[in-house]
C-alpha cells in the first residue's frame, strides 16, 4: 500500500473545510517487539507531508482547508503494506 485515499465522490479540488483521518503503516524492524513505532519519523512531519501532497496533487485547493486531523502510526503487518491510508471528509 503506497497511499490509499477514501473520499466520497467530490469534484477536485475539494473546496471548503475538511477533516483528515490518517493511518501511517510503518516498517517493523526485525528486533522490535513493541506494539507502536515510537521513533522517527515524527508524526507531525508525516502529517505535514500529507497536507502538502494533497495540495500539490490538486485534491485540495489549499492545505489550509484542513480543520481537524486524527492521525496515528502503526507497524505494517506485511512489508508490502507500508504507506498511508487517507480519509477525507468535507465539513458541512
Amino acid at each position: 500500500m503506497a497511499c490509499t485515499i477514501a473520499a466520497k465522490e467530490h469534484d477536485v479540488p475539494i473546496l471548503g473545510p475538511v477533516t483528515l483521518y490518517l493511518t501511517f503503516h510503518m516498517p517493523r524492524p526485525v528486533s522490535v517487539s513493541r506494539r507502536y513505532p515510537n521513533s522517527a519519523p515524527d508524526l507531525d512531519k508525516l502529517i505535514r507531508g500529507v497536507g502538502d501532497s494533497l495540495q500539490e496533487s490538486g485534491i485540495l485547493a489549499n492545505d489550509g482547508q484542513i480543520v481537524s486531523i486524527k492521525a496515528h502510526k502503526i507497524y505494517a503487518a506485511e512489508r508490502g503494506d507500508i504507506g498511508v491510508e487517507i480519509e477525507i471528509y468535507p465539513k458541512a
